[in-house]
């Protein structure tokens, strides 16, 4: 018999080294399970809130548009969105959250020459045949993924350059023509026009 207090049969309570290693073991396998998926996840939250942002600034444009009777809104000197325009923004979108930059440019939309004589018109100051306007989006950032995925998303009226992605955006009538067969590009299979 063994007195009381001797340690004679090693029962200790507690962990081991081994069942510490062990737990840290199977603690990093989930964690490395798990981290792409989070970073996809995470990704693809970005990738929504910039879709978000983008179509409630162009639903904004062209809601401007329309209650301005087809006047598109002025851009805004050295990039950003213009105060008219930023006014019309709904709740929770942002021109410039953490890792991209929102734009607004207008573009004049100019007459194309008809008929056989193809020249080019007048472009003097004082003879700019402006027919209309159309606007563009553009947002900046340096994440190249986030650029792909909103050109995919967005399809052949979008591009991307360097570290940038540009929207076209229309007024409802107006839309590029289609290219001539067997060539792709803006418009392609719209049948549209241009003034």
């Amino acid at each position: 018999m063994t007195p009381r207090g001797s340690s004679g049969g090693r029962s200790r309570s507690g962990f081991t080294f081994a069942d510490v290693l062990l737990v840290l073991a199977v603690a990093g396998l989930l964690l490395s399970l798990a981290w792409p998926r989070f970073r996809r996840a995470r990704f693809e939250h970005r990738v929504s809130h910039a879709i978000h942002d983008v179509d409630a600034l162009r639903t904004a444009a062209r809601e401007y548009e329309r209650e301005h009777g087809g006047t598109w809104p002025p851009g805004s000197p050295g990039g950003g969105i213009p105060s008219e325009l930023a006014a019309m923004l709904g709740d929770g979108t942002h021109v410039a959250a953490g890792e991209y930059q929102l734009d607004w440019d207008r573009w004049d939309r100019l007459q194309r020459a008809s008929g056989e004589n193809r020249e080019p018109p007048d472009t003097s100051a004082s003879h700019i045949p402006v027919v209309g306007f159309f606007g563009s989006i553009t947002l900046r950032s340096g994440d190249g993924g986030l650029l792909a995925e909103l050109v995919r998303h967005y399809g052949p009226s979008s591009f991307a350059l360097d570290s940038s992605w540009t929207l076209v955006v229309l007024p409802d009538t107006v839309s590029f023509p289609a290219p001539a067969s067997g060539q792709e590009g803006l418009g392609s299979g719209s049948g549209a026009h241009i003034d």
